[in-house]
């Protein structure tokens, strides 16, 4: 049963096709956990040119948007925090500075994922330089 929602922030340039696995990953795991994740780079890169700088802002910006709407923020970080989940997670800050902030990682034991409370300033400031 779905009964909370999440946005998801992982990596998407650089290793696309590892990138878009991981993201699959934390998305089914979230499922299975009772959330609808959205994630907007599964999506917008499949019917805009990412490669088109107009298509690609107006494939973020509907992302940022979307996330508005979610009640939690998921950030993935096994392969570290990109400039891009750095500008969504200041979009998070500005909209919502107080809400509920998880940080997502790989639990190699289990094969699952864990989540801990984060600080979005904090994973802010481990980001990959803009």
């Amino acid at each position: 049963m779905i009964h909370r929602t999440a946005w998801l922030e992982s990596p998407f340039a650089g290793n696309v096709e590892r990138n878009i696995t991981y993201a699959r990953d934390v998305v089914l795991w979230g499922v299975r956990q009772g959330y609808a994740v959205l994630c907007s780079h599964l999506i917008y890169p499949q019917v805009l040119d990412d490669d088109e700088p107009d298509e690609r802002q107006t494939g973020i910006e509907a992302g940022l948007r979307w996330q508005r709407n979610a009640e939690q923020l998921w950030v993935a970080t096994d392969h570290g925090i990109s400039a891009g989940m750095a500008r969504g997670l200041r979009n998070w800050a500005d909209v919502r500075p107080f809400g509920f902030v998880y940080e997502v990682t790989r639990d190699d034991a289990s094969g699952g994922f864990f989540r801990e409370i984060a600080d979005v300033s904090e994973l802010i400031g481990r980001s990959a330089s803009e």
